[in-house]
């Protein structure tokens, strides 16, 4: 009986499975790192927006970001930034334009107005 054959075409069933396998945990962990992404840039921008805040302006009450939730569903993904203190109305627009282009810096963000931005396959919009 020749088995030369068969070393070949069970690699080759191996190798398959292999690469389905590849191919089904990047599908599932493509979008999870599209995330991972945009929430720390939001948390970089609005962390920086706030120091600059602090630093050039004695009247502003040190604040923080504490937590960054993300809620939504399909293609619109809407991104709250939450603060350790009520943010002042009037700092509000400087700290959403900081975020804005601290999301913009990462590769793959086309801006769509001054609070959305647009991925390769997602809509984020960003609350403040």
């Amino acid at each position: 009986m020749d088995v030369r054959g068969q070393i070949s075409i069970e690699f080759l069933l191996i190798l398959g499975f292999i690469i389905v396998i590849v191919l089904v945990v990047a599908s599932i962990a493509g979008p999870q790192i599209e995330q991972n992404s945009i929430s720390s840039a939001v948390r970089e921008g609005s962390s920086n927006a706030l120091y600059e805040l602090s630093s050039t302006n004695t009247s502003f009450t040190p604040n923080r970001v504490t937590r960054i939730n993300m809620s939504g569903s399909g293609n619109n993904t809407y991104i709250k930034v939450i603060f350790s203190n009520p943010l002042p109305s009037n700092y509000q627009s400087f700290v959403l334009n900081k975020t804005m282009q601290s999301v913009l810096n990462q590769s793959g963000f086309t801006m769509i107005n001054n609070t959305t931005v647009k991925s390769s396959n997602k809509i984020y919009t960003i609350i403040i």
